[in-house]
């Protein structure tokens, strides 16, 4: 698997945890981040129980737009990283064009998408570029890049919250 801009890591060591992972890269480009990363997982895996596994995480400093895996992976994870990135859409056909083994699955999660009126103000709150797309413009980025069973919904909405954005799509 692939933790495609790993921030400090928390969703790597969640999927290493995984009695079916058999490994993850999580990847950054942010070197500040890759260092929190190794050292929050220096202090999860000794915490662990002794009959809790984890499958061994790589963190690696590297632009997700560009970078390459050694090996075509099952599962490729935007954890709050698509929007960033300066193409998604160019982004999204790389990941499916040289990341994934056929069968394989992306999932994003997004909180900036056009549904979502709290997200409209971050971009300038935090000078950063964001792309806030529409539910129906991800679900057909989804598509264009040649990826299957497109499926898309909000998780934890509450109250003005319109929830997190859930697209996911397999490679054919």
């Amino acid at each position: 698997a692939v933790d495609a801009g790993c921030g400090n890591g928390w969703a790597a060591r969640l999927m290493a945890q995984h009695e079916l992972c058999e490994g993850v890269t999580a990847v950054d480009g942010a070197a500040l981040m890759i260092e929190k990363a190794g050292q929050s997982h220096e202090r999860d895996v000794a915490g662990l129980a002794a009959d809790q596994g984890m499958a061994s995480i790589e963190y690696r400093v590297a632009d997700v737009e560009t970078w390459f895996p050694e090996e075509a992976v099952d599962v490729a994870l935007f954890g709050e990283t698509l929007y960033l990135l300066e193409d998604p859409e160019g982004s999204l056909q790389h990941v499916v064009n040289a990341w994934l083994k056929p069968g394989g699955r992306v999932v994003a999660s997004l909180d900036c998408y056009r549904e979502n009126k709290l997200s409209h103000t971050w971009e300038e709150d935090l000078g950063v570029q964001m792309h806030c797309y529409g539910e129906g413009d991800w679900q057909d980025m989804f598509k264009a890049a040649g990826l299957t069973d497109v499926q898309i919904w909000r998780a934890k909405a509450a109250g003005p919250w319109q929830g997190t954005l859930i697209v996911t799509g397999t490679k054919a």
